[in-house]
Formats: structure tokens, sequence, C-alpha cells
């Protein structure tokens, strides 16, 4: 069943993200004196769709009427999160050049579309409104992420 292979893959990248918070960023980012922001950014919000996949996961459950005992974990799914993991890392190195929400969008459609979703109109709702939304809000709040063509015109008209 469907439901087995997300409980895989939702359990693969929750240790992907504890991983990330206590080791690899402690170890790898802030002792080798690097700004910490970028890595904690991208795993935050890992960690938020996380969060979503998980609601999304509970609700399909109930509609199955599956009992938590079957869950089980099958190997089979490791290629959707290792395709997961390299969009991730494109994404991040795509951020310095061509700023937050242009690497945001294609991420969030790939990686919607890879979960499952197939209906075009909502995948473009999720990757157009959630990075443009983040951005937003981010430097309403003073925090600036970085910054490519885009977000430049649109800061033109949020700071003045």
């Amino acid at each position: 069943m469907r439901i087995r292979k997300d409980i895989a893959s939702l359990v693969l990248l929750c240790i992907l993200v504890a991983v990330n918070y206590l080791y690899l960023i402690p170890v790898q980012v802030v002792e080798e004196g690097s700004d910490p922001v970028y890595p904690l950014l991208l795993n935050g919000i890992l960690a938020f769709l996380l969060i979503f996949y998980a609601l999304e996961l509970l609700r399909s459950r109930r509609k199955l009427g599956i009992s938590l005992v079957v869950w089980q974990i099958y190997p089979r799914r490791a290629g959707k999160v290792i395709l997961l993991l390299a969009l991730v890392w494109g994404w991040a190195e795509a951020l310095n050049h061509l700023g937050f929400i242009v690497p945001t969008m294609c991420f969030l459609g790939l990686s919607v579309w890879l979960y499952g979703e197939r209906s075009w109109s909502r995948i473009v709702l999720v990757m157009v409104v959630s990075p443009v939304l983040l951005y937003i809000l981010f430097v309403l709040f003073g925090s600036y992420l970085p910054q490519g063509p885009l977000e430049q015109y649109i800061g033109r008209f949020l700071v003045r």
C-alpha cells in the first residue's frame, strides 16, 4: 500500500532533519566558523514541509481506516528520498545564484509532484504562493534572504 511507503519516506526524512540539527549543522557548519543561517533555514523549511506531509498522511490513514500497527518501513521508497535530497541540495546551491523565490518555487513544485500530487493547479498554487509569502514575511520582519533579480524587483515595493 502507498501509505506504508509514505511512512517510510517520512521516517527517513525525519531522521535526516534530526541528524542535521543535532550533528551536521553544529559540527560541520558552526565549528568550521561558517554562518549557520542558510543551513538552519534549509533544515527549518524541510522540517516545516515534513509536518504538513505527516498531517496529510494522518488524514489519508483515517480515510483508508488503516491501523498504525501495519505501517512498515520498506527500503524500496529510498529512491524518492534520495531524489528529494538531491532536490534539497540543488535548491541550496541555487540560492546563492538565483535568490530565494525562484529556486524555492522549483523545489516545492518538484517535491509536491514527486510525492504524488498531479493537479497542476494545486502544484502551481503551492510553488508560487508559498515562496512569495515567505519572502514577504521575512522582509517585513527584517530578515533578508538570498537576493536574486525577482527579490530585488519585489524589494523595491516593500522597502521604501
